[in-house]
C-alpha cells in the first residue's frame, strides 16, 4: 500500500524490514493493507559454516524462504511481498587470513547466486562501518566470525577496515550486470574524530567517505544505488545536503529512534522530522525496522490494544504489523506536509525532476505546438516582458528617444513605470477607452518581434503600449510556417490588423523598411547564448534605429560545480549513447554532451556561482569565440560530477529575468539549468580549488562548448588532476547556426 496525498503529484512507499517470519505466505495480506513491500533477509540470522563444511553443506534457508507449500507458491508470494532481499556480507570478507577469507567468499556468493535464483530485483548489501580493534588469529574449534568490533559507533577515532574484497567480487564476477541492481546500506552519520584535535571543523561524516571510495573502486557504475540507515547522530546540515546528490533508492528507520508525545504516540525529534521530510522529496522508500519482541511481550501487545489478532498460528505475526501501524499513520503524517507546491504549474514541473533533456536545435528544427504551449505558460517571463517594453516607452514618451537612457544609464524604474501608469490612467478617471483616444494622431513607436513564436510577445508589447499610452506598431517575424498560421489567427481574433505586420523568413536574412524602435525577442536558452541569441540578435541591428533598444539588452551565463552522482549515473545509461547521430555522424560521447534538466538530485559544494560569457545589444562588434577559466572553492569534501550552467538577463533597465540559484526569478520556469557532465567524477576536498575551464567556438556554421575541469589538492599540489577536454571540436555535441 502506497500512502498518497492529493496535493503531491507522488506517492510514499512504506516497507517493513523483518529479521524473522515463521511463514512467508502469513504476511501476504499484511503487506497488501498496511506495507508496499518486505525487506527479508535471504539466510537465516546467525548462519555459521566452518571452511570445512561450506562446500558440503546446502545454503542453510530462513524460514522467509523455507516456506511451506509448492515451489511455485512461494514464488508467487516473494513476488508480492519481496522489493528487495538483504545480504550481509561477513567482516571475514577482509580477513587477511586465507581460508577465513575464502569461506566468506564462498557463502557470499552463494546467497547471491541464491538471489538471482528467485529473480529478486534488488539486493541490498548491508555494509556497516566497524573499526579495526585487532587481528587474531580464530582457532577452529572457537570459529571466531569476526576480526572486528561488532558494534556500530556514532563516532570512530581511528582505522577503519574497508571492504576491498567485496568491491573486487562484485566487479569481477560480473554480479552487477547479473542481478540488474544492488543497493548498498550505510549508516547515514559517522563521525571520524581527527586524532589528538577538539577541533569540530576536521570531523568528517565516515559514511560518506566509505561510499565515495567504494562507488570509485567500483568504477562509478550506474547500478550501485544507496539506502541510508538514518542515525540519531545526525551531524551537520552540511552531511546532509551531500546525501541529496546520491542516487538514492530507500531510507530505513529504526523505532528506537522515535519517542512518546503526551498522547503516548510515536514521533521523531525536530531534527529527525526536518530530514526525513527532506528526503522525502527525492521519492525514496522508508523501510521500518528493528524493535524485536518475545512471543510474551508481543501477545500481552495484542491483548491490550484489541489486535485482531488473537488466536491461530499467527497472533505474533500479526501483533508485530499491529505495533507499527502508529508508526506508518506518523510517517503519513510526515509526509502530507513535507512538500509545499506554489501552484500548479510547479506540481507539474515535478515530473520532469532530473530528466534529461538535449538542448533544442531552434534554427535547424521548427520548434512544436507543444514546445510553444509550455513556454507560452510562464506568465512570470511574459509579465516581465511586458513590463519592460512598458518601461522602454514612458522613456520614450518622457525624453523623446531612447539613446539618452543608453549614454548615461538613467533608465525609468518599475516604480517609476507604475506611477507613471497610474497617473495617465487614473487622472481625470480615465477609462481605458480614453486612453485608446488619447494615442490617437501620435507617430507610432515601432516595435519589431523577433522569432515571433505563437505571438504572445506581440499582446505583451501591445498590452503595454495601452497601459502607458504610447502608441506603437508590430513587426512580426519568424521562420516556422506553421506558427505563422497561429500568429494569423491570433490577429484576427483579437481585431489588431492595423497594429500588426507579420512576415514569415529567417530573421537574419529578411528585408525589411521600416527600422526599429524596439527590437524584442525571446531567444535565450539554458545557459544563456546556447540557442545562438547572439547569432541571430547580431545580423538585425541594421534593421534598426541608430537611437534603437534591444530587449533583452544584456545577458551572461553563470556556471557552479555540481554533485550530482544520480544525473552522472543518466548520463552514463544515456539510451543515445554509442549511437551514430544523424545530425553529426559520429558516436555519441554521453559525457560530451550539454543536458537541460530540472536538478533535483544535487549538492552545489562551492558557494558560489560565477560570472561566464556575456554579451550586449545592440553592439558594434559581436565576439563569438570566447573562453573563461573560474576557480571555486570547495566549502565540504564532496564528489564532482561536473557543472551546472544558468543564465541573468537584462530585459531593460532594472528589470531582470534569472534562472542563477542565487538571483532566481520566482516562478519562472520557462528554461531548466543545463548540466555539462565530465567522464571522471572528482573528489575534492574541502578548501581546495575546482577550476573550470570552459570555450565557446565557432566553425562552419556551428556552435559548440568545450569544458575540463582540474582539481588543486590543498596538501600536494604536485598531484593535480585535470579531466580531459570534452567535446573537442564539437564532435559530440553542437548547435546548427543554418536552417
Amino acid at each position: 500500500m502506497s500512502f498518497q496525498y492529493k496535493h503531491i503529484p507522488y506517492s510514499l512507499d512504506v516497507g517493513r524490514e523483518v529479521e524473522y517470519v515463521p511463514d512467508l505466505m502469513a504476511i501476504t495480506d499484511h503487506v497488501d493493507k498496511q506495507y508496499s513491500f518486505m525487506m527479508l533477509p535471504l539466510v537465516k540470522k546467525g548462519l555459521y559454516r566452518t571452511e570445512k563444511s561450506v562446500s558440503k553443506n546446502p545454503l542453510r534457508l530462513s524460514r522467509t524462504y523455507a516456506c511451506h507449500g509448492s515451489e511455485n507458491n512461494r514464488e508467487n508470494h516473494m513476488k508480492r511481498v519481496n522489493k528487495f532481499a538483504v545480504i550481509k556480507p561477513s567482516i571475514d570478507l577482509e580477513s587477511p587470513i586465507d581460508h577465513i577469507r575464502e569461506r566468506a567468499e564462498y557463502c557470499l556468493m552463494e546467497e547471491i547466486e541464491f538471489a538471482e535464483y528467485l529473480k529478486i530485483g534488488t539486493i541490498v548489501f548491508d555494509l556497516p562501518i566497524h573499526q579495526i580493534e585487532k587481528y587474531d588469529i580464530p582457532e577452529e574449534d572457537k570459529q571466531q566470525r569476526s576480526i572486528t568490533k561488532k558494534t556500530e559507533p556514532a563516532s570512530i577515532e581511528g582505522e577503519v577496515i574497508f571492504p576491498h574484497n567485496f568491491c573486487r567480487i562484485l566487479n569481477g564476477y560480473k554480479i552487477l550486470q547479473d542481478i540488474g541492481a544492488c543497493v548498498i546500506r550505510v549508516p547515514y552519520y559517522v563521525k571520524r574524530l581527527a586524532a589528538n584535535s577538539n577541533n569540530e571543523e576536521e570531523d568528517i561524516n565516515l559514511s560518506w567517505a566509505f561510499f565515495q571510495k567504494l562507488k570509485k573502486i567500483l568504477k562509478y557504475s550506474p547500478l550501485i544505488n544507496l539506502a541510508l540507515d538514518i542515525t540519531r547522530d545526525l551531524g551537520t546540515l552540511e552531511s546532509a545536503d551531500r546525501w541529496f546528490s546520491e542516487n538514492l533508492k530507500f531510507i530505513s528507520i529504526s523505532n528506537s529512534l522515535f519517542m512518546k508525545n503526551n498522547k503516548n504516540q510515536p514521533v521523531l525529534s525536530k531534527s529527525h522530522q526536518l530530514i526525513i521530510k527532506t528526503l522525502m522529496r527525492f521519492k525514496i522508500a522508508i523501510v521500518l525496522k528493528g524493535n524485536r519482541f518475545s512471543c510474551r511481550e508481543m501477545a500481552q501487545y495484542a491483548v491490550n490494544f484489541r489486535c485482531d489478532c488473537v488466536g491461530g498460528g499467527e497472533t505474533l505475526l500479526s501483533a508485530c504489523f499491529c505495533y507499527d501501524r502508529p508508526f506508518n499513520s506518523y510517517l503519513y503524517y510526515l509526509f502530507k506536509s513535507h512538500i509545499a507546491f506554489r501552484d500548479e504549474e510547479e506540481k507539474k514541473d515535478s515530473n520532469y525532476w532530473n530528466f534529461l533533456q538535449t538542448p533544442l536545435q531552434p534554427l535547424m528544427d521548427n520548434l512544436s505546438s507543444g514546445t510553444y504551449e509550455i513556454f507560452e505558460n510562464d506568465r512570470i517571463k511574459y509579465k516581465l516582458y511586458e513590463k519592460a517594453i512598458q518601461a522602454a516607452l514612458v522613456h520614450f514618451r518622457l525624453n523623446g528617444c531612447f539613446n539618452q537612457a543608453l549614454n548615461t544609464g538613467e533608465y525609468p524604474t518599475i516604480d517609476q513605470v507604475n506611477f507613471y501608469e497610474q497617473i495617465l490612467l487614473e487622472s481625470s478617471n480615465k477609462t481605458k477607452h480614453d486612453a485608446d483616444d488619447s494615442m490617437t494622431g501620435v507617430e507610432p513607436v515601432e516595435v519589431m518581434v523577433f522569432g515571433a513564436g505563437r505571438g504572445p510577445l506581440i499582446i505583451r508589447a501591445l498590452q503595454a503600449s495601452e497601459r502607458c499610452g504610447v502608441p506603437i506598431h508590430v513587426t512580426a517575424v519568424d521562420k516556422n510556417r506553421y506558427a505563422i498560421i497561429e500568429i494569423k489567427k491570433l490577429i484576427e481574433k483579437n481585431g489588431i490588423e492595423d497594429k500588426v505586420d507579420l512576415l514569415h523568413g529567417d530573421m537574419r536574412e529578411i528585408e525589411l523598411e521600416k527600422k526599429a524602435d524596439i527590437v524584442v525577442s525571446e531567444l535565450l536558452g539554458s545557459f544563456g547564448d546556447n540557442e545562438l541569441s547572439p547569432e541571430c540578435l547580431f545580423p538585425i541591428q541594421k534593421h534598426m534605429k541608430k537611437t534603437g533598444i534591444s530587449i533583452p539588452c544584456y545577458y551572461r551565463s553563470n556556471i557552479a560545480p555540481i554533485s550530482t552522482q544520480l544525473l552522472w549515473n543518466e548520463a552514463k545509461s544515456n539510451p543515445d549513447s554509442g549511437y551514430t547521430d544523424p545530425y553529426m555522424n559520429q558516436v555519441i560521447d554521453p559525457f560530451s554532451v550539454g543536458y537541460v534538466v530540472n536538478l533535483h538530485n544535487k549538492y552545489y559544494p562551492c558557494e558560489t556561482v560565477q560570472n561566464c560569457f556575456d554579451f550586449t545589444h545592440p553592439t558594434p562588434r559581436l565576439i563569438k569565440n570566447q573562453y573563461k577559466k573560474l576557480d571555486f572553492i570547495c566549502r565540504s569534501n564532496a564528489m564532482i560530477h561536473g557543472f551546472a550552467g544558468f543564465f541573468e538577463c537584462q530585459l531593460y533597465g532594472d528589470i531582470w529575468m534569472s534562472t542563477n540559484p542565487n538571483t532566481h526569478t520566482p516562478t519562472m520556469r520557462s528554461w531548466y539549468p543545463i548540466y555539462f557532465p565530465i567522464n571522471t567524477p572528482i573528489i575534492a576536498k574541502k578548501d581546495s580549488t575546482i577550476t573550470v575551464k570552459i570555450w565557446r567556438l565557432t566553425k562552419s556554421g556551428k556552435v559548440w562548448y568545450e569544458w575540463a575541469m582540474e582539481f588543486d589538492p590543498l596538501d600536494n599540489p604536485e598531484f593535480t588532476f585535470e579531466t580531459e577536454v570534452h567535446n573537442v571540436n564539437g564532435a559530440h555535441y553542437w548547435i546548427g547556426s543554418t536552417i
